[in-house]
């Protein structure tokens, strides 16, 4: 991945897209981040509430970037962990899109009229929430000026996507869900910033993603 860093918005947007397109990793992606309990759990539920996230990649210091968010500390099961910008479809959103770019806009204050969609990764539902996902994939020219909602966001956490492919990212580690259970799980963990659950398998699909533009040889030229 660490090629993408350097490349121009354009190049970047027509093979991600082209990419978005075609065949997706999928489930195989996800059960690699997958926590150990989940394999009976990929089942998508017909009555799960539709949801969007936004991967939103911008440039920074010359190197794409993407933003999380810190949820608040709160008496739920997704209380302080780390998401992409998100939330559940409302009845005026005219489709999945539209919901990942209002709540992006209402959660991080990204310009909706600065959002290029470039396509979606597979949706991915939440067994804990019953929520069915879909992460919607887009690029922006430059760094958005990102204001937190209080109410929904702790904090703002931005990240280079080329620190994902350093060494020693991917850990196991052991989580606590609701009624405090264990879970075992593999999370990336980049600094002080652990991500897992969805978001990590959400991300282990968008890389794969990527690495699959890293293969074609035109991309280079």
């Amino acid at each position: 991945m660490l090629e993408i860093a350097t490349t121009k918005k354009e190049k970047l947007s027509r093979h991600l897209r082209n990419c978005l397109n075609n065949d997706l990793p999928g489930l195989l992606s996800h059960k690699e981040m997958a926590p150990l309990n989940r394999e009976m759990e990929f089942d998508h539920s017909s009555s799960a509430r539709e949801s969007a996230v936004l991967i939103a990649l911008y440039p920074h210091n010359f190197l794409w970037h993407l933003c999380f968010i810190r949820r608040p500390e709160y008496d739920g099961i997704h209380s302080g962990q780390i998401s992409l910008p998100g939330g559940g479809r409302e009845h005026y959103d005219s489709n999945i899109t539209a919901t990942a770019i209002r709540e992006a806009n209402e959660e991080v204050n990204i310009n909706p009229e600065k959002i290029e969609i470039l396509g979606s990764l597979s949706p991915i539902y939440i067994p804990p929430s019953n929520y069915i996902v879909t992460p919607v994939v887009s690029i922006l020219e430059e760094q958005p000026d990102f204001i937190p909602q209080p109410d929904e966001v702790a904090e703002i956490i931005e990240i280079p996507i080329q620190d994902f492919n350093k060494p020693g990212i991917v850990q196991n580690k052991t989580f606590y869900g609701g009624t405090f259970r264990e879970i075992k799980a593999p999370c990336f963990k980049i600094n002080n910033t652990i991500i897992w659950g969805a978001t990590a398998m959400i991300l282990n699909e968008f890389f794969n993603v990527l690495k699959k533009i890293n293969n074609k040889k035109e991309f280079y030229q």
